[in-house]
């Protein structure tokens, strides 16, 4: 990957007008960010500067329990465990909606990818 843009993890998805998502490098490669559209009109609730590299494999991590969503991203598995990037309580969080998983590309059912 490379650009000014980063990339989208989606997850809490209920349709296309109803998800959620981690913007991770985005805003010119600068910050990441929580981002929620609920009956098609999107909300951005938390942002944190973030460089992501280039030619860098990154892992990703998201625990949603009820409201709460934990994203941790690091360079190796152990660091995506515990280096906690967002922690954001959001009032429209659908409890019980699927998660969405990719795989090189590919959307897969949950669980996600290892």
């Amino acid at each position: 990957m490379s650009g000014d843009e980063g990339f989208l993890i989606l997850f809490n998805v209920l349709d296309d007008n109803d998800w959620t998502w981690w913007n991770i490098g985005d805003w010119s490669d600068t910050l990441d960010g929580i981002e929620q559209m609920v009956d098609g009109n999107k909300t951005t609730y938390a942002q944190v500067s973030q460089y992501i590299a280039t030619n860098t494999w990154y892992y990703i991590r998201i625990v949603a329990t009820g409201a709460r969503a934990q994203c941790y991203l690091g360079t190796n598995a152990a660091e995506a465990a515990t280096n906690l990037i967002q922690d954001v309580t959001l009032p429209t969080f659908q409890s019980g909606a699927p998660l969405v998983s990719m795989c090189n590309g590919k959307r897969i059912s949950p669980p996600l990818c290892g």
